[in-house]
């Protein structure tokens, strides 16, 4: 059976020029997406692994460098965490307005978990006037497949689209609690995303 990560809990933030100083104008980075990690051996009383890790996170929102302060214990495994960990995607680091680069430590705990597929479609905003904007139209009634055409269709960012099927576990803990409370065939409320406002519609087949 494959681990899964649950929680992340958030320590602090630090400059990744000056590791070992804490930096206390640096808003803390919002993880927007993560992968999951390898697959762990079973531990005594399937109590969770509990690891703790430091990563350099980018002004994209990238993460650079992994760095653990409390490991599994078992070197081959951290190794590939530690590059399922170096795909994770956070909003970008604000200091002062400006985007940075930080040093992150978290509190990663992992346990027994299967995927939670869904198949999706989304509509990203730049903004919450513009998400609500989007949102009051398919309230009226508007097609949501419709609206991501006139909407994202011809932009040259991704503003919208389909996602195939996806495994939600994968989205920040706040999105990934309001799709799982999405029935087939309805839409979420914009949904904070890093920068932006993100729409998801939940389709009633899930599309491998």
């Amino acid at each position: 059976m494959t681990k899964r990560l649950v929680a992340l809990l958030l320590f602090w933030v630090l400059g990744c020029g000056t590791p070992y100083e804490i930096s206390h104008d640096i808003a803390p980075p919002e993880l927007i997406n993560y992968v999951p990690l390898p697959p762990f051996r079973i531990l005594p009383d399937n109590r969770p692994l509990k690891l703790r890790v430091m990563l350099c996170v980018r002004e994209d929102g990238s993460v650079e460098q992994v760095r653990f302060v409390q490991a599994s214990g078992d070197p081959s495994w951290d190794s590939l965490a530690a590059q399922r960990i170096k795909e994770w995607r956070y909003a970008p680091p604000i200091r002062n307005g400006v985007p940075t680069d930080v040093w992150v430590s978290q509190q990663i705990v992992v346990q027994f978990g299967d995927p939670i597929l869904m198949s999706l479609l989304y509509l990203s905003a730049p903004d919450k006037r513009v998400a609500d904007s989007l949102y009051a139209l398919l309230s009226g009634g508007r097609d949501f497949e419709t609206l991501v055409r006139e909407y994202a269709g011809s932009a040259r960012d991704h503003l919208g689209g389909s996602l195939g099927a996806v495994d939600v576990r994968t989205f920040a803990p706040r999105v990934r609690d309001a799709l799982k409370q999405t029935r087939e065939g309805e839409f979420t409320q914009p949904l904070r995303s890093g920068d932006r406002y993100v729409i998801y519609k939940r389709l009633k087949k899930v599309v491998s």
